[in-house]
């Protein structure tokens, strides 16, 4: 027997689980070592571990870079775990480099100072790149949590549709002809042509399923059974112009993914030799 929990599809013994269900047992323990779940503050915990071990190591290695690039051998110092050790570290060999250019006569001290000091602006562009490394990569990965976040809230939304196409392909055309945010607690909404989320009359913010239910009354074909949809008659044939719902159920029966190069190219085409809706 299989479970779905919030997507993820999770193996269960059904002899097991009737044995379970029968003695009445408060709790039921299954184990996988393909699937990992977690709560959602533990989820953000993780992730803000990712982040600020990513960020350390970011930190470090501009700063092992550095004392590299120097030649000054740090190994077991411990001076690039902060920046506090590693300017200390610069100042004793900055130190010992001037007290070296006393010693050697016909070397110019200060310019050995000059050189330390050149040495440590260039710890500090380093830091500077290793924090923006850092900070791209948080940027990156904020973005890839929202943009999962908005398209499972779609798919969310279309549990009670009866859709005349794959869930996956309808919500890859949603999102390209709609666009979509999400609050800081989360909820996802439409955002409109102004940039700005789509409220009602009372300048409430629409609920994500009201905006599928205006989705689907522009674009009937995409439920199942709709005039020019699945299982119905307008084939996009003849002189006059094709329907979205009849060109995508032609690509359907060719195999041609929704949305996909083959798709994108044929409606394009179509579009500009004016035989498809635009």
């Amino acid at each position: 027997m299989k479970l779905n929990i919030n997507g993820v599809t999770v193996e269960v013994d059904i002899t097991t689980l009737s044995k379970a269900i029968e003695d009445k047992k408060e709790t039921f323990d299954i184990k996988s070592d393909d699937v990992v779940l977690r709560t959602k503050d533990k989820q953000e915990s993780y992730e803000n571990n990712i982040k600020s071990e990513s960020q350390k190591v970011g930190e470090e290695l501009g700063r092992k870079g550095v004392f590299k690039s120097l030649e000054i051998d740090i190994e077991g110092t411990g001076a690039y775990k902060s920046d506090d050790k590693s300017a200390e570290a610069l100042k004793k060999w900055s130190g010992d480099a001037l007290a070296a250019g006393i010693k050697d006569a016909g070397v110019d001290p200060d310019k050995k100072l000059v050189e330390a000091n050149k040495d440590i602006e260039a710890l500090k562009e380093s830091l500077l790149t290793a924090n923006g490394s850092v900070t791209a990569w948080e940027t990156k990965h904020n973005t890839h949590i929202k943009q999962s976040g908005i398209r499972k809230d779609i798919v969310k939304s279309l549990v009670n549709e009866t859709l005349a196409f794959p869930t996956e392909d309808v919500v890859d055309l949603i999102l390209l002809r709609n666009k979509f945010d999400q609050d800081e607690n989360g909820n996802t909404f439409q955002v409109g042509n102004d940039g700005n989320p789509m409220k009602d009359a009372d300048r409430n913010v629409l609920p994500l399923t009201s905006s599928m239910t205006t989705f689907f009354d522009a674009n009937p074909t995409y439920r199942k059974g709709a005039d020019g949809g699945a299982g119905g008659g307008d084939s996009g044939k003849g002189d006059k112009l094709q329907t979205f719902g009849a060109f995508n159920t032609e690509m359907t029966e060719k195999g041609n993914h929704l949305n996909g190069e083959v798709y994108r190219q044929e409606m394009s085409d179509r579009q500009e030799a004016g035989t498809l809706e635009k």
